[in-house]
Order: C-alpha cells, then structure tokens, then sequence
C-alpha cells in the first residue's frame, strides 16, 4: 500500500472510511467481537501518554464472568479494577513499589469486601502511609469500624504499632518504638496470654542472665535464673520491697537457702539437708554480734527465743497433767544450775493451828497467775516441826497433788479441791506464826 500524500492533507489511505473519523485520525478495528475470536499485540506494546502532564492511565472491565490479568511497570501506578466474578491477577513494578507473590504452590492474596454477591458487611483495607482521617504516615491492614480487628499506627501515639481496633482504640497488643514498651493483653478486659515454649525475660542491665519460666511437666513448673549458679533470685510486694525473700545458693550443688528478710537488718535463713542431716533455721548474723531468733503465736509476743547466750522461754509454759512433755538431755533450768520461780505470792503472820486444826494457804483459790505447775512452802520460824512443802498443779478449776508433810503437819487440798490447807495432824499445837510461799515455776528468770 502507498501513501499519496502527507497526512496533513485529505487523503484516504485505503481504510474503510466509515471507521476513519478525521483525514489524520485513524480507528482500528482489531476483531469482530466474536467469543471464539481474540486480538494479539506483539511486544513492546505501549500506550503513549500525552505530552500535556505524561501519566498513563488504563482502566479494564471485564463482563461477567471473566478474569483480568495485568502487568504494569511505572513510576507511579493507579490500578481501578472491578471484578465481575472472574480471577483477577495483577503484576506490578514500580520505583518504590512492589508487590510479589512466590509459591511453589498456589499463592493468594485475597481482600473480601462487602459488595454485591460477596461476603462481608464491610470493605477490606490495606493502606500504607496516608494523608486521610488517620494521618501521615498511618499503617492500617483492615477498618473493622466498632467490630474485628486490624493492625495499625495513628499520630496519636508515635512509634507506636498497634493490634486491636482502631476505631475504638481497645488493642490487644502494641508495640512502641518510641518508649521500648511492649503490651500484650487488653487491662480491660478478661483473658490469658499462652506462649507455647519456655520464656526468657531479659532486660539491658542483665548481660547474659534471663529470667526463664517453664512448665516441666503436667504437674511442675520452674522459675529460675539462667546462669549456672551463685544466682539470686529475690520476690517483693512492692518496688521498694523487692526483696522479702531472697532464693540464693553458693555456687555449689545443694546450697541452695531461703532468707526471708528485705528490711535493712537481720534476717531469717532456711536451708535444707543432704543425706538427711539436720535441716537449719538461723539469723543471717554471724557469732558474737548479739542476734536474737524469736518464736512466738502472736505479732509481737515473742515466746521462745535462741541467742548467742542460749534458749529461753519469754512466756509463762505449761504443760497439761495428762500429756507428756519430753525434754532431750539434761534440764537446766538456770544457767548457775538454781531452779528459778516466775512468780511468789507470800503471807506472813498467820495465826498459829492448834490441834487438829486446819488453815487455808492464800493464793491459792486460785492462784494469781492462773494455770501452772507450783511449789508451796511453809516456813514457821518458832516451830520447826510445821515447816513443810509440797507441788502441786492448778488447771484453772482444781488442785492436781498429793498430801505432802511429815507426822506433825502436811499441805492437802481441800474437800472440794479448789484451795491449798496446812493441816496440824499432831497432839500439840503450834508454836509462834506461820508464814507461806506460792511459788509459780516455769524456768529460769533474772536472779
């Protein structure tokens, strides 16, 4: 085919002229649109942007059904696509963008939006760094309005990328680059966090060192150190009480104690037995510096105490008539060897018994100082022969003793057991005034 004349000029050039809109225009017709007929265009193949601002655009719409299948390469690309129930598949290149899906297999990257014939009350959204409602530099992957989740980062809170809702800003989970804070778990609302591995918590001060929990089986679990040992592990209830309880050992193998202390002076140290030796409870002092271990059922009232200098009870100790109280060793009840009282009660100048008579000794219906385990004495300086003594036990309601004496006088209890008498079983009478004693013995006390 030859062309007479320039293009400039009315010249018809062979085309059909019903197609042909302007003598330099030219519209070509590349099928009859017949299903069974398609058009080719042999690569490179381009659509030439005008010269006004140089951008491309190209909008494809298939009828239903049909598939749209694009390859595009620009600096920067627009992409309008309408699914008709077809399969779309787009392939991109730019200068900044990229988008690239491998698979040896199928790989989808799927975004289910609400409309006609699709599932979903709402649009799916993926958006990477906007200038709309959410601001500058935004990441959202999904806009699950009041409900559902998404993953994104508003200017409200910088550096922070966040799991949750960004609409009602109820997250469960954040992470802020901006404060090196982590969050995990929503404070408002019930739930669990379950890592399924052993943990190791880790801070910038610790080197090597973490603070590992593990679950070791269906019915134990360790919280330890990671180091392999001299380690201390300490437990608080408060920032400034981190410490009550410190978890130690020494670095060798079954040396490990527990010292429950944190406030600054003594504390209180526990350590186990190997090969069933004795197991210890000390102060954390050492000899000579005075401490003092104190064991009592009441918040400040101490009964038992353990010294450098000894044990000594601090409280009145019984002992009922019909249980057994057993004491290891010899019972020393003082240090210079003399059995002490902890209380007397004493009368002097009680009127002398004549024959047969009898008089009740006082303090003792009942005792003063209540239940326990007391010596009676009875002292007649003119009259040697009244004086005698005897024990005996009050439970609170009635003697527990036997008469005690000689063939003149003896202490018995009264008829109904609730008091003490001195009783002059002989044919003479007394001589001069009587004193008693009331002696309540528990241990050793101040000389």
């Amino acid at each position: 085919m030859s062309y007479p004349g320039p293009l400039s000029t009315s010249v018809n050039l062979g085309c059909d002229t019903s197609l042909q809109r302007s003598a330099d225009t030219f519209l070509f017709q590349l099928n009859d649109g017949a299903a069974t007929n398609e058009s080719t265009l042999v690569s490179p193949a381009s659509i030439t942007p005008p010269a006004v601002n140089g951008n491309v655009s190209l909008a494809m719409t298939t009828t239903t059904p049909g598939d749209s299948t694009l390859t595009m390469q620009g600096q920067d690309t627009i992409i309008a696509m309408n699914n008709q129930g077809g399969v779309n598949q787009i392939n991109m290149q730019g200068n900044n963008t990229s988008i690239n899906l491998s698979s040896n297999a199928d790989a989808t990257l799927s975004l289910v939006g609400g409309g006609a014939g699709q599932p979903g009350a709402s649009s799916s959204t993926i958006l990477l760094g906007s200038t709309g409602a959410l601001g500058v530099n935004d990441i959202l992957f999904g806009n699950p309005t009041t409900t559902g989740i998404a993953l994104y980062q508003t200017t409200t809170t910088p550096g922070q990328l966040s799991v949750g809702n960004n609409f009602t800003s109820t997250n469960i989970a954040s992470f802020n680059q901006t404060t090196n804070n982590v969050t995990l778990g929503n404070l408002a609302a019930v739930g669990s966090i379950n890592l399924n591995a052993s943990t190791v918590i880790k801070e910038s001060a610790s080197g090597a060192n973490g603070l590992a929990l593990s679950p070791t089986s269906a019915t134990q679990s360790v919280i330890a150190q990671t180091i392999s040992n001299s380690g201390t592990l300490n437990l608080g209830s408060s920032v400034q009480n981190s410490d009550i309880i410190a978890l130690r050992d020494t670095g060798a193998a079954n040396t490990g104690s527990i010292l429950i202390g944190g406030n600054g002076g003594t504390g209180i140290v526990m350590t186990g037995s190997i090969n069933n030796a004795a197991t210890t409870i000390t102060t954390d002092r050492t000899t000579g510096n005075f401490a003092v271990l104190s064991i009592g059922a009441n918040i400040g009232v101490p009964v038992l105490q353990f010294s450098d200098s000894g044990a000594a009870f601090v409280e009145n100790v019984s002992t009922g008539i019909n249980s057994t109280l057993t004491l290891g060793g010899d019972l020393n009840m003082g240090t210079d060897g003399v059995i002490r009282n902890y209380a007397n009660y004493q009368t002097t100048g009680n009127a002398a018994l004549g024959v047969g008579a009898t008089g009740t000794i006082t303090n003792t219906n009942p005792p003063p100082n209540g239940v326990g385990l007391y010596c009676i004495t009875i002292y007649a300086p003119s009259d040697i022969t009244a004086n005698v003594s005897g024990v005996a036990f009050w439970n609170g309601s009635v003697w527990f003793g036997g008469s005690t004496g000689n063939a003149a006088f003896r202490i018995q209890t009264a008829p109904a057991f609730t008091s003490l008498t001195l009783f002059n079983t002989s044919s003479v009478a007394m001589v001069g005034v009587w004193q008693s004693n009331v002696f309540q013995i528990l241990g050793p006390t101040t000389a």
